[in-house]
């Protein structure tokens, strides 16, 4: 597994992000590397990207219209990739080297307007 991964996230930038006007601002895009992830816990698995859906959450946090928007936290949550690594339980193991479906969606049956 690579030492460092690659990572798309907002960063703070001049103006009023949301607001219609001349002095709107989308947060900008930085690319960040961070170190690979590793299972922390026995049931836990990482899983390496193969592809990653840009959505309306994505736009909605670079437009400061997203709740709990934070700067440094990746984007692009939904996609699928391979599960690379996993954690030393039989139920994490028999993942590895199987292809996924990631959308970390939850929250919303409690509340359709948004998450917890």
């Amino acid at each position: 597994m690579a030492a460092t991964i690659a990572a798309i996230a907002i960063a703070k930038a001049e103006g009023r992000p949301g607001e219609v006007g001349a002095s709107s601002v989308y947060y900008p895009l930085q690319r960040l590397v961070k170190p690979a992830p590793v299972p922390k816990e026995p049931t836990q698995v990482v899983v390496t990207m193969l592809a990653a859906a840009l959505n309306h959450r994505d736009l909605f946090i670079r437009q400061h219209l997203y709740p709990g928007t934070a700067f440094g936290v990746p984007l692009l949550a939904d996609g699928c990739g391979v599960v690379t690594a996993a954690g030393d339980s039989p139920a994490a193991r028999r993942w590895l080297g199987k292809r996924v479906i990631l959308n970390p969606g939850g929250g919303w049956r409690s509340d359709p307007d948004g998450p917890e």
